[in-house]
């Protein structure tokens, strides 16, 4: 728990200079439990190094899944010195994927897991089960049976050391399925979520029109808080940072209507007005369309009868 809370927050960094890292998370912690926090609780509870990003973007930074595959000894060295510099309340943590050209016996990762452990001194381990080869163009299975023999592994060294699975979490189903599967503490996920903020919470997931409800409440949040122009890391303003947080939320269904597809890509959305109307035109026709099938459906029963 953190200041009577019962969800903390952990901030991940990404990078391959430990003194900057090391830096990095000192301002983290400087300005979110201290400047911003009357009552001087610990707002963020742990930092969490990036060794898991699979794109291009970590290759040409050095960082993410790339860096452990080129910098092991770097690695540890990052963690080691964050473990040393921050206090013993706040956690330090690594989000890993599964190694390149590793064997049946898993010897490449027990490998890093034990220095992960005993070098580095990192409170929790997270493990995507699959390898910097699988990213969006080529995601492939996730390898769940790898994951519990990875925390096996590691309780033979610490018997109440927790791995938090990832990969492979869709729809909240997934949750009970995969812990069982991998014996894990916890369970991450990402990209799912970027689509159903809200998938952790079972009781929403079927629900038709959750992913409009996402929408507009972004909206309005954008209203309130107007996102940075810049914030996605090039030149393109803040509407371009709507426009790819509501193809995220959207995904499932605007991929169906090419031209709604197309309006919420086109330059022509260039304010939230305008990105209210493409959610307002989508869900109508999904709530049509729904109905639609509901009815047909119904006749089709009416008739074998």
């Amino acid at each position: 728990e953190r200041g009577g809370s019962k969800n903390p927050l952990i901030v991940q960094l990404a990078g391959n200079d430990p003194s900057m890292l090391v830096d990095a998370a000192h301002i983290v912690l400087d300005h979110a439990n201290n400047n911003n926090n009357k009552n001087h609780d610990e707002v963020v509870s742990g930092i969490d190094l990036n060794l898991g990003c699979p794109q291009k973007i970590a290759r040409k930074g050095n960082y993410g899944a790339f860096l452990f595959e080129k910098d092991e000894d770097l690695v540890y060295r990052i963690l080691q010195q964050l473990r040393l510099s921050l206090p013993s309340s706040i956690k330090v943590s690594a989000k890993i994927r599964l190694p390149l050209n590793d064997n049946e016996d898993n010897t490449i990762l027990k490998e890093r897991i034990t220095k992960l452990l005993t070098v580095s001194g990192i409170d929790f381990l997270t493990i995507h089960g699959r390898t910097l080869k699988h990213n969006k163009v080529n995601v492939g299975e996730c390898y769940f049976d790898t994951i519990k023999s990875a925390v096996e592994f590691a309780h033979s060294i610490q018997s109440d050391f927790p791995i938090i699975a990832n990969g492979g979490i869709e729809t909240n189903d997934c949750i009970d399925k995969v812990l069982q599967k991998t014996t894990a503490s916890a369970i991450m996920s990402s990209e799912a979520l970027l689509e159903t903020p809200s998938l952790f919470s079972s009781s929403q997931q079927q629900e038709l029109l959750l992913p409009f409800r996402f929408s507009k409440d972004y909206i309005e949040l954008c209203s309130n808080y107007p996102p940075l122009p810049g914030a996605a890391g090039d030149t393109h303003g803040s509407i371009d940072i709507v426009r790819r947080h509501l193809g995220q939320f959207l995904h499932r269904y605007i991929q169906h209507y090419p031209d709604l597809r197309e309006r919420l890509s086109s330059k022509e959305m260039t304010t939230l007005q305008d990105a209210k109307g493409i959610i307002h035109d989508l869900e109508q026709r999904v709530v049509f369309n729904n109905n639609n099938n509901y009815d047909n459906t119904n006749d089709n029963n009416l008739q074998k009868n």
